[in-house]
């Protein structure tokens, strides 16, 4: 089972027409209204609709819902729930689903249409949630949203025996994800080093003009500190003078020797971040050349490196193997 959320963003700079719209197009397709095929649609439900049962119907009564928040441009949430090819749920258990999926967000009191499509051949929900909390109308936005789905959706794999599909049901997860996948690709980025000079070649460039950006960054960052304290300094000065000093220093009938100076300084510093700016956006388009040159070559020798860290592995697997082999019978030698 797959489950997600869809953010459904408003049109017309958060007008309450746009949103209305926006709403409505959802409402029908949802509702499968869009399309000739009456068998897009096995059931649809509404709930919470002020008292209305039938859904299209409801369509309008939630367009009309949302737009009694002005403030918010995420009225709406829609959340699609997909079984794995060639499972089936009755009407009861899509039921269940649908409710397992709303509590998990706090919503299940919040007015929501659902329908079960089944054009494809992974039967699927969509539910359209209005995000509008009943009582004061504020738009609620659970925290780790994908995540609470992904946890409904483990239990509700057990409840009705569905298929395992691998869920992510905390950022940590998310995270070690996302290491791993760092450290596979880095062991692909080596091996391709390794038999194409090429990639090799546009690789380090590309490094190098990284770090150049990066050390460029840290330049500007230190200058901007140094001339924010300047600015300060020179501010604080002009404050010290006397009424008349400060006139005759900004019409340069006399300056002030130590504001002046400080002026100076603030004028060099200036100039000094242009040069560096210039500078950064010189290597920001340099470094764009470089990793389209560099991702031209790696798209070249992927399928190599790809069959060469897998020869890799197998080797390394089949080592280990001797080692602990080798382990085991020495430990019998020496028990005899």
């Amino acid at each position: 089972m797959i489950a997600k959320v869809i953010k459904v963003k408003s049109h017309g700079g958060g007008k309450a027409l746009g949103r209305y719209i926006v709403n409505a197009n959802l409402g029908r397709y949802v509702l499968g209204q869009e399309q000739t095929d009456h068998e897009k649609v096995l059931f649809a439900e509404c709930h919470n609709c002020g008292g209305i049962e039938t859904p299209g119907r409801a369509v309008e009564w939630m367009a009309h819902y949302n737009s009694l928040n002005t403030r918010s441009q995420q009225t709406s949430a829609h959340l699609i729930v997909s079984l794995q090819d060639g499972e089936k749920l009755s009407r009861e258990q899509w039921r269940d689903v649908e409710q397992t999926m709303v509590v998990s967000l706090g919503m299940e009191t919040h007015p929501r249409i659902s329908a079960v499509h089944q054009n494809t051949e992974n039967s699927h929900m969509h539910i359209w949630l209005s995000r509008l909390e009943p009582e004061r109308h504020h738009a609620i936005h659970p925290h780790g949203e994908n995540y609470r789905l992904q946890r409904a959706a483990q239990e509700l794999e057990q409840r009705h025996e569905l298929g395992i599909t691998r869920h992510t049901t905390n950022w940590e997860q998310t995270h070690e994800r996302r290491l791993e996948h760092a450290r596979e690709r880095e062991k692909l980025y080596a091996v391709a080093r390794d038999i194409s000079p090429s990639f090799a070649t546009a690789d380090d460039r590309w490094k190098d003009v990284r770090r150049q950006l990066g050390a460029a960054n840290e330049k500007i960052a230190d200058t901007e500190r140094v001339l924010g304290n300047a600015q300060y300094h020179a501010e604080k000065r002009h404050a010290e003078l006397s009424w008349w000093r400060r006139v005759a220093h900004n019409h340069g009938w006399h300056r002030d020797a130590a504001l002046k100076t400080l002026e100076q300084g603030v004028d060099q510093l200036g100039k000094e971040l242009r040069t560096l700016g210039e500078r950064r956006e010189g290597l920001s388009r340099e470094m764009g050349d470089a990793a389209a040159v560099r991702r031209t070559e790696f798209a070249q020798v992927r399928p190599a490196a790809e069959r060469e860290l897998q020869r890799r592995d197998v080797e390394r697997d089949q080592e280990r193997a001797l080692r602990a082999r080798d382990r085991e019978r020495d430990g019998f030698d020496m028990e005899r």
